[in-house]
C-alpha cells in the first residue's frame, strides 16, 4: 500500500507498532515525522505521545548538564527539537538559552574574526534599523526613499577592527562590550546602487 509520496505504509505501520519512533522512521524515508504520524492516523494507528518516552528523560538528565545542546540530543535520539524542549519543561530543566560560540550549530571555525564581528553586529543588534530609521529610510546620496537599503560605515569597518585587535587581540567577549563598534553615528543609509558605486565606482 503506497501513498502519493511513495511511502510503504504497511512497512511503516509495522515498524511503528514494533516501537520505533516516527522521527526515526521519517529519517529513513527522507520526510518529516508529521507526515509519518499523519499517514499512521489515516491507517487507524493510535500514535504515541512523544514526551512519554522515558529513555528521553534519562538521556537529557545525563547529558544536558554536561554541555550537550538540545539539538545535539534530539539528533542523537532521532526525535524533534520540540520534543526535547517538552521533556525539559516537564523535568523542570531550565534551558541555557541559545547556544553561542563553538557549540552553536552554525558555528564556522574558518570564519575570520572580523567577519564574525560584522555578523554579530548585523544579527545581534538593531544597528542597521536604527540608522535607517534615523535617516527616514532615505538614501543620503541620491535621496531615494525605501527599497533595498544598506547601512554603510563612514569609518571603514576593517579600520575599526584593526584598531580593536591592536588594543584587545581577538577577544570576542570584550568586542561585544565595546560601544565604539556599535556606534550608529558612523553609519549612513544608502540605496543598493549608491552603496555599490561608493565601493566599486570610478
Amino acid at each position: 500500500m503506497l501513498n502519493r509520496l511513495n511511502l510503504p505504509l504497511e512497512e511503516i505501520k509495522d515498524r511503528y507498532l514494533n516501537g520505533e519512533s516516527a522521527c526515526s522512521i521519517a529519517k529513513d524515508y527522507n520526510t518529516s515525522h508529521i507526515v509519518i504520524i499523519y499517514n499512521l492516523n489515516k491507517l487507524g494507528v493510535k500514535t504515541r505521545i512523544p514526551n512519554k518516552r522515558k529513555d528521553i528523560d534519562s538521556y537529557i538528565i545525563e547529558n544536558y548538564p554536561k554541555g550537550k545542546t538540545a539539538r545535539q540530543i534530539a539528533k542523537e535520539l532521532e526525535v524533534s527539537h520540540g520534543t526535547i524542549g517538552r521533556h525539559m519543561r516537564d523535568l523542570n530543566i531550565k534551558s541555557r538559552g541559545k547556544p553561542k560560540g563553538i557549540i552553536h550549530h552554525n558555528y564556522n571555525p574558518h570564519l575570520q574574526f572580523k567577519d564574525r564581528c560584522r555578523k554579530y553586529i548585523e544579527l545581534a543588534t538593531d544597528w542597521q534599523q536604527e540608522i535607517f530609521k534615523r535617516d527616514n529610510y532615505t538614501c543620503t546620496i541620491c535621496g531615494k526613499r525605501g527599497g533595498d537599503l544598506n547601512a554603510h560605515n563612514t569609518t571603514p569597518f576593517d579600520e575599526l577592527i584593526k584598531k580593536y585587535i591592536k588594543s584587545n587581540g581577538e577577544d570576542f567577549e570584550i568586542f561585544k562590550q565595546t560601544q565604539e563598534m556599535f556606534d550608529t553615528s558612523i553609519g549612513i543609509t544608502l540605496c543598493k546602487k549608491c552603496h555599490y558605486e561608493l565601493h566599486y565606482g570610478d
